[in-house]
């Protein structure tokens, strides 16, 4: 049996429930019974106490104690309520008593050491709840009163034993009868709780399984109205999952086909992408090729900065000898024309010696 499971908690609190209910009934009924033996036992010492009275109001007249000790001796003897019985005469003296020890004894002493005062009440007959001789005791007073004069007192001690004894069996029997239907108040609604639970528990069982994708299992509508009406909204939830299942596999299905064509394009998309990559690739190289001849060109254009520059001084100093070289050639030219018009000159001149050598 788990503790903590619903058939245990029902269970423990309806015994709970039932004990309190025998409890109160129990506690209810031993009081009013209780109160009616009380009563009962109250009126039967008044009635006894109303005859010792009687007895005890003619005898007394007569201060015939002897009848009285004997009156009252054979009383406790006969009733067996009585624990004892004394007549007390006008001077406040116990003339006869149960316990001829107490006899000739003053009236309030000798009950002072008879027990403890538990409760008093004002009435014609006096009474009070006593200790004597370790029993309880309803203690009974009543006057002697003759013709108006007050002769003395006669008093009972009505005990509560065989009171006490039959409450004892009362609550033994309704302490027996209370555990025996506390029993079987519980072995009865153990039986409904546990067919209750038996049908809870099949419910839980059939949830378990579509709970872990069994959704064609179907709860038994069986028990209890309330279980039938779970069971019921656990099938038409398994049918409501099942129809949720079929339009998430149709949707699947069309999306799948859609993740083709997705797939597909992104493919062809990849594809383009991967050839711009080899192109971009190339161009970068060329771009790199590019880069390096232009950073070669830029060299070659600074050496040809520089060597444009060395030519300028050159030019510049190949102008100031040109211009010389044009005096020079000049020069020359007029001495290649002085050269020549001797060289000329000088042909004619061979030429006339060799018409003369002829």
């Amino acid at each position: 049996m788990r503790w903590n499971s619903l058939s245990t908690r029902i269970i423990l609190t309806f015994a709970v429930i039932v004990l309190a209910v025998i409890l109160v009934v129990t506690a209810f009924s031993y009081l009013r019974t209780k109160h009616a033996l009380e009563n009962m036992l109250n009126s039967h010492g008044r009635m006894l106490a109303s005859a010792m009275e009687a007895a005890a109001s003619e005898h007394l007249v007569l201060y015939d104690y002897a009848y009285l000790r004997t009156y009252v001796e054979d009383m406790t003897a006969k009733q067996k309520v009585i624990s004892f019985a004394a007549v007390v005469n006008q001077e406040g003296n116990i003339v006869a008593h149960s316990d001829h020890f107490q006899e000739g004894k003053k009236f309030e002493a000798a009950f002072a050491a008879g027990g403890a005062v538990v409760a008093a009440k004002g009435a014609e007959i006096g009474e009070r709840e006593i200790t004597y001789r370790g029993n309880r005791v309803l203690e009974l007073t009543m006057p002697v009163t003759i013709a108006g004069k007050q002769w003395g007192k006669v008093q009972l001690g009505v005990n509560y034993r065989d009171v006490d004894l039959l409450l004892q069996r009362l609550a033994l029997s309704i302490v027996f009868v209370g555990v025996l239907l506390l029993v079987v108040s519980v072995l009865g609604a153990r039986m409904s709780v546990n067919r209750a639970t038996s049908d809870i528990d099949a419910v839980v069982r059939s949830a378990g399984k579509i709970a872990a994708g069994e959704l064609r299992e179907q709860v038994p509508e069986e028990g209890f109205e309330e279980v039938r009406a779970l069971a019921r909204a656990f099938n038409a939830m398994a049918e409501n999952l099942r129809t949720m299942l079929r339009q998430i596999q149709e949707t699947g299905a069309e999306v799948g086909l859609f993740s083709s064509d997705i797939i597909t394009v992104i493919q062809n998309q990849a594809a383009s992408a991967s050839q711009q990559a080899t192109s971009v690739a190339e161009v970068t190289a060329t771009m790199e090729e590019l880069a390096r001849t232009s950073r070669q060109i830029a060299q070659n254009a600074l050496l040809v900065k520089e060597a444009a520059s060395k030519s300028v001084e050159v030019a510049q100093t190949g102008t100031t000898l040109g211009r010389e070289g044009v005096e020079a050639m000049s020069q020359i030219k007029d001495r290649v024309g002085d050269i020549a018009r001797k060289t000329l000159f000088l042909g004619e001149k061979s030429h006339e010696i060799g018409k003369v050598m002829e």
